[in-house]
């Protein structure tokens, strides 16, 4: 799924994500005067490797044939019928445009990949997973924030404009947030 999307956004003249990060990285090593800040989540999980493999095999045939026919056929419709909208968001991400960039509809792609994950009784990992890696991502940020003169941080679009995403939290903080 993930690496056809990135075949076609490099057909089209878009640069995929680990493009970007690549280069954010690159410019960082070669300023040495920058202070990076990582953030990391090890879950240990009991067992050895074949009682993991196990576990691995196990999710993967637990998956319903129907709930993963779905999400593939979402991210192809994506691929289908959004290249000129993902064109769109793109140049207005580039230019700062932030009021287009929420204009722009986004299909629902992952709606029917979530239904496929929540299907798994891995899910609830996953949802702990994330819970943890935002509180890091915010504890790092209002580190970063209070004792740097600037900082700069990555993240995905939706945690950038979406309600209830990181950069609403650190709004919900009480953070001043200027939009372009």
């Amino acid at each position: 799924g993930s690496s056809m999307i990135s075949i076609v956004q490099e057909q089209e003249g878009l640069q995929p994500n680990a493009d970007v990060l690549k280069e954010i990285r690159r410019l960082v090593r070669r300023n040495r005067r920058v202070k990076k800040t990582e953030i990391e989540i090890e879950q240990k999980i009991d067992g050895n490797y074949r009682a993991l493999a196990n576990r691995a095999e196990n999710f993967m045939n637990e998956l319903s044939p129907e709930l993963e026919q779905a999400c593939f056929a979402a991210r192809l419709e994506r691929l289908e019928q959004d290249i000129d909208g993902m064109k769109r968001r793109a140049n207005a991400w580039a230019a700062g445009y932030v009021d287009e960039l929420r204009d722009i509809q986004v299909p629902d792609e992952e709606r029917p990949c979530d239904n496929l994950l929540r299907s798994s009784k891995e899910y609830a990992l996953v949802e702990e997973l994330r819970g943890q890696a935002d509180a890091m991502w915010l504890e790092a940020a209002e580190q970063a924030l209070s004792t740097n003169k600037s900082t700069f941080a990555v993240l995905r679009m939706n945690d950038l404009l979406s309600e209830d995403g990181l950069f609403a939290k650190l709004k919900a903080r009480g953070y001043e947030v200027v939009e372009p």
